[in-house]
């Protein structure tokens, strides 16, 4: 009679963490396209800034305004794809459907960051 009440209570267990894992996993898709997404504008930034040369001082001034809000429109998007993804990691370890590791984006995302900041800071210069 026990051994049953085992098997039907893992029974129901089973979808909760397997629809937690979906989320987890969406989550994660949702964070690695959002940060592929900043990666490429910050490419297209440094691409503006750097490859395309134009004569008039006013077309300058607009590739370093368009290459800078790129670059910083993509530190933005890094920070909002962690700050998206911790609250729904919050939310699954709320409700005890998992433990994961939590600094594991964290480590990814700053060196991200931490180029990004020096490109703006090097094209500024």
């Amino acid at each position: 009679m026990t051994n049953k009440k085992f098997i039907d209570k893992h029974a129901e267990e089973q979808p909760t963490v397997l629809s937690a894992q979906q989320t987890l996993l969406a989550a994660e898709r949702t964070f690695f396209a959002l940060i592929r997404t900043a990666l490429s504008a910050i490419a297209g930034g440094v691409a503006i800034l750097r490859l395309i040369e134009v004569g008039t001082s006013s077309h300058t001034i607009a590739d370093y305004i368009i290459g800078e809000t790129l670059i910083i429109w993509a530190c933005a998007l890094m920070i909002m794809a962690y700050v998206d993804y911790r609250k729904i990691q919050k939310q699954l370890i709320a409700h005890k459907k998992g433990a994961w590791r939590r600094y594991r984006f964290f480590i990814l995302l700053a060196p991200l960051l931490m180029i990004s900041v020096l490109l703006i800071w090097v094209t500024l210069s």
